[in-house]
């Protein structure tokens, strides 16, 4: 089997954080297990909000002409395997960074609404919150992308969502430190 090809998008801009802390260790688990891995934290890259211009929907390519990080950022997402969305949550929902650049994915459909370029990628969301109670933002969160997954034709094939305030207090979490081991592991083997 070839060796799977995971990108981690990580929008947390505070590196060593609790979004960072389980994202790096999922991603050393695949790697142990013979994924390739990449990491790519979004606050070190521009990304503007999405104009509506329509331009990706009128030209062939489907390609965003706004000139920042973006286009490279979708080549590198049409190149993995699977994507890791790795975001804590601010203000009730995903961090800004994250949500401009799922903004932008308005350009990897065509025109009719189907057709998307990350079809038949695997989809893992990472959510960090400082809140008990995981059903106030994580895990609706991860529901949200479940309910694209038909449509657009991709496979969430899991999640970590935890409860952390202090900057990597998530380590101290045996069960959810433990669970993204475990997650990486089938990272490395997994198929659509």
């Amino acid at each position: 089997m070839e060796a799977r090809k995971i990108l981690a998008l990580v929008a947390s801009p505070r590196k060593g954080g609790n979004t960072d802390t389980l994202t790096l260790s999922l991603l050393k688990s695949a790697n142990e297990k013979g994924a390739i891995t990449e990491v790519v934290y979004l606050v070190n890259k521009t990304i503007k909000p999405c104009t509506q211009c329509e331009y990706c929907h009128q030209d062939i390519s489907n390609k965003c002409p706004i000139i920042d990080d973006f286009n490279m950022i979708v080549e590198k997402m049409i190149n993995a395997d699977i994507v890791v969305f790795a975001t804590p949550i601010w203000w009730s929902s995903m961090h800004s960074l994250l949500k401009l650049l799922l903004d932008r994915c308005y350009s990897l459909v065509d025109k009719n609404w189907d057709n998307f370029k990350l079809q038949g990628k695997g989809f893992v969301i990472i959510a960090c919150q400082t809140q008990k109670n995981l059903n106030l933002y994580v895990n609706p969160l991860v529901k949200e992308f479940e309910a694209y997954q038909d449509w657009l034709k991709f496979k969430v094939i899991g999640s970590l969502v935890a409860s952390a305030a202090g900057k990597g207090e998530v380590a101290n979490n045996e069960e959810i430190m433990d669970k993204a081991v475990k997650l990486g592991e089938t990272l490395a083997q997994w198929k659509f």
